[in-house]
């Protein structure tokens, strides 16, 4: 599970996943703050991902990040 409040290269590469699909536009800086959080919202309202907490990439919403970008190699963390 990725959220609020976390960084490092895991935050960093959702943050470039989130911008290669123009739902993150801010620093890609390897901190969770505020924006990442609004844009993984945006992203699981658009979506439709019912099962993770509003804002927090878990399970569900990996799966769906894995489906956009066609590999399902990746673990939900």
């Amino acid at each position: 599970m990725i959220q609020f409040g976390d960084h490092g290269p895991v935050v960093l590469a959702l943050q470039r996943e989130l911008n290669s699909l123009g739902y993150y536009e801010g620093d890609l800086d390897g901190m969770f703050g505020e924006l990442l959080r609004v844009a993984v919202w945006n992203l699981q309202a658009e979506l439709g991902i019912p099962d993770d907490d509003e804002g927090v990439v878990g399970p569900e919403t990996r799966r769906y990040l894995n489906e956009m970008a066609g590999d399902d190699s990746h673990n939900a963390r």
